[in-house]
């Protein structure tokens, strides 16, 4: 060992075994070289174990995990003797990168084992890179003044607008910054508003009336109702009278009765007009002038002569 208890050792020929062609592999813990490295080394001492079989290549190379066919060889080192030396290979490259060394014993038989010690990066860091500004952009409903999204924007960066939400009875018109899906070049904090209006349902009235005897529901009288509004009118007429006629805009409409309630949807002024009358009696028979005709047919006519 170059220091203390241990070391790699790798073999092309073994005692009573004879030569053997090795392909092994020592492979390090991965490690992340910083990004603000300005040097990075690799640091090893290797040694041959008899210095009269000493020509045993060690390849370095760097990767990650465990398939070795995608590392890249950095290089490939001979020992001179039995006397451990040091060798370096440059990191530098692979700053801000995870990666493993790895040593390799290969292209080589029959000559006896070289031993590695003391493995280790040596890393000098240069100064930390600045924190990059930050700004926060926060999107507002204008009409609930809660917070859709709020985004941090790195300074100078941009952002794209987020769905706007959708509130019955209004319409979205616009961001108090307005641009085309993107805003750009932010440099301060920044709070973006939703704009909504009212949106203008056209109105209609609806004029109910009615004669004595009865009662609607709502009562009679004239109601603005918004334009394609449901409306239901409850039509009562008092004890021993009925509903001769519902007239909608002059049109009769009895018939659209259920249930005592008349339902109409309004698209246009409306006027509803209610007649009671009063219901037949039970029994009672409507004589009609036919019907007078046949009881006086074939009856006995008397004529009192004066005196």
């Amino acid at each position: 060992s170059y220091e203390g208890v241990g070391h790699i050792r790798s073999e092309s020929y073994i005692n009573y075994v004879g030569a053997v062609t090795p392909d092994n592999w020592a492979i390090s813990p991965e490690m992340t070289i910083p990004a603000n490295a300005v040097d990075a080394t690799l640091s090893f001492y290797f040694a041959a174990q008899d210095p009269a079989y000493a020509a045993e290549p060690i390849g370095v190379y760097v990767g990650t995990g465990a398939d070795v066919s995608a590392y890249e060889q950095l290089g490939v080192f001979i020992p001179d003797s039995d006397v451990y030396e040091n060798i370096t290979v440059d990191l530098t490259a692979y700053a801000g990168e995870t990666i493993s060394v790895a040593f390799r014993h290969f292209d080589i038989t029959d000559m006896f084992s070289v031993k590695i010690d003391q493995v280790e990066v040596f890393v000098t860091a240069g100064e930390e890179p600045p924190v990059p500004e930050t700004h926060i952009v926060t999107f507002i409903d204008g009409l609930t003044s809660e917070i859709i999204e709020q985004v941090e924007v790195e300074d100078g960066g941009s952002v794209d607008y987020p769905e706007v939400p959708v509130h019955e009875g209004y319409q979205f018109t616009g961001w108090t910054i307005e641009t085309k899906g993107t805003i750009y070049n932010i440099t301060t904090d920044l709070d973006v508003t939703a704009n909504y209006e009212v949106v203008e349902v056209p109105t209609y009235e609806v004029t109910i009336s009615h004669n004595e005897n009865g009662a609607t529901d709502p009562a009679a009288g004239t109601y603005t109702v918004a334009d394609g509004e449901e409306i239901s009118i409850t039509i009562t007429p008092d004890d021993k009278y009925m509903v001769q006629s519902v007239l909608v805009n002059g049109v009769e409409a009895v018939t659209e009765i259920v249930e005592n309630v008349l339902t109409l949807t309004i698209t246009g002024d409306t006027t509803v007009e209610v007649v009671f009358t009063k219901s037949p009696k039970t029994g009672a028979i409507a004589l009609t002038s036919m019907a007078i005709m046949s009881m006086i047919s074939g009856a006995a006519i008397v004529i009192f002569k004066k005196k």
